[in-house]
Formats: C-alpha cells, sequence, structure tokens
C-alpha cells in the first residue's frame, strides 16, 4: 500500500517539479545569462539572427576554402600555417575574424580570389 501511495503523490508532484526545472533551465540558459559568464561572444538579436549566421555560414565556408587553397599552393604549409595566414589576411584588410556582416560585403572579392563562385546561401 505504502508503494501505491508514493506512486500517487510523486504524480501529484511531478507538475510542480517540471515547471521549477524548466525555470531553472530558463534562467541559466539565456543567451543574455551566457554572454555576461564569457560563454558567448554576443547576443544576436532575434531580427537579425537568420541575416547574421547565413553572413557566418559564408564566412566559414569562404574561410576555409581559402585556407585549403593555401594549404595546396604549397604541401610545406600545415593547416594550421595556412589558417594563420588567412587570419593574418583578415586582419590586413581591416575587417575582424568573427565580423560576419563585414565579411559578407566581401565575400565576391574574396571567393573569387579563392577561385569559387560566392554563392550558395541567401541572407
Amino acid at each position: 500500500m505504502a508503494e501505491a501511495a508514493i506512486k500517487a503523490r510523486e504524480k501529484q508532484l511531478l507538475p510542480a517539479y517540471q515547471q521549477m526545472a524548466l525555470r531553472f533551465a530558463d534562467m541559466h540558459d539565456t543567451p543574455q545569462r551566457m554572454y555576461s559568464k564569457g560563454v558567448l561572444a554576443g547576443v544576436v538579436p532575434w531580427r537579425e539572427a537568420r541575416r547574421f549566421f547565413a553572413m557566418r555560414l559564408k564566412r566559414r565556408l569562404t574561410e576555409e576554402g581559402l585556407i585549403r587553397h593555401v594549404a595546396s599552393t604549397d604541401v610545406s604549409i600545415s593547416r594550421r600555417e595556412a589558417i594563420s595566414m588567412v587570419h593574418a589576411w583578415s586582419s590586413m584588410a581591416g575587417t575582424g575574424l568573427h565580423d560576419e556582416l563585414a565579411w559578407g560585403s566581401q565575400l565576391p572579392t574574396a571567393t573569387a580570389a579563392a577561385g569559387g563562385s560566392g554563392g550558395g546561401v541567401a541572407p
């Protein structure tokens, strides 16, 4: 009988515990909270999220294409060295490596230099 009473009480309390667990998770996993803890570099406003992440994808694909192109030109260059070179070029161009929108405006010239088409993802 005690086992049945415990099960009934668990069933009765389950909604309250689920609600508390969701509130706890919501308080700790918000972008603002993660930003304040230093886990995120910034918070992307919802209205700009699609454009931002489309540009990020384009930047990462372009960056990877440049890294592969650099590495293919000289077999003695390691991947790490090729990454460093691409990052240095980005700094010399005056764009921060993680400035997605600035990279997006430079994509046609950067991709053409890497031998790509510059397309694929619509913002």
